[in-house]
């Protein structure tokens, strides 16, 4: 459970840090009014994924993650997802998932927070290798795979450097994984023109 605690501070470090960011990104929003809204984007980012399944082991994994945003109303989009986690030789994880996002200011302005949450489908294979007791120690070696629904919610921040090229860091919570931290480089294929 230490763990859990450690990643709840930092979900919590997060939140705070787009709270004391709000202000700036109000202000931001009037400079920006001559760009014109953003309709796509796309993005690739890579962080970190946890499983609290055992108190004394995260199950931490690496996620790799691609997307593509679509606005249909100002600030709202669809954002559907594909993610890679990995953890050892064996342990591998494919999520797709189709998110919604809101901007919680101006999409035209410098620094873009968010909220998003989706709900999809994971593929999960494993390799196990275990001690049979019964057999005198002979290795057996258990396959596993399977599919399960995987939900998530968050907050993120496009910061953008230049009036397309973006950066946006994010912290999410949900199942399957329970913790997760990424970050993201992405484009503005549609919109944002002077």
């Amino acid at each position: 459970m230490k763990s859990l605690h450690v990643n709840v501070k930092g979900a919590g470090a997060a939140v705070l840090s787009l709270v004391v960011l709000l202000p700036f990104c109000l202000a931001d929003a009037n400079a920006q009014e001559k760009l014109t809204r953003p309709r796509a984007e796309v993005k690739a980012g890579a962080g970190i994924s946890t499983f609290n399944v055992l108190p004394n082991d995260n199950l931490r994994h690496s996620v790799f993650s691609g997307a593509v945003r679509v606005y249909v109303w100002r600030r709202l989009s669809i954002e559907p997802e594909i993610l890679f986690m990995q953890r050892g030789a064996f342990d591998r994880d494919v999520l797709i998932t189709p998110h919604i996002a809101f901007d919680i200011t101006d999409p035209r302005g410098r620094f873009v927070p968010y909220v998003i949450a989706g709900i999809g489908a994971e593929h999960h294979r494993d390799q196990i290798t275990f001690t049979d007791f019964f057999n005198g120690g002979t290795v057996v070696t258990k396959r596993t795979s399977g599919f399960t629904l995987t939900a998530n919610a968050g907050v993120g921040v496009k910061l953008f450097l230049t009036n397309r090229l973006f950066v946006a860091p994010d912290v999410r919570v949900g199942h399957e994984p329970n913790f997760r931290a990424t970050v993201s480089v992405g484009y503005v294929f549609s919109g944002r023109k002077p």
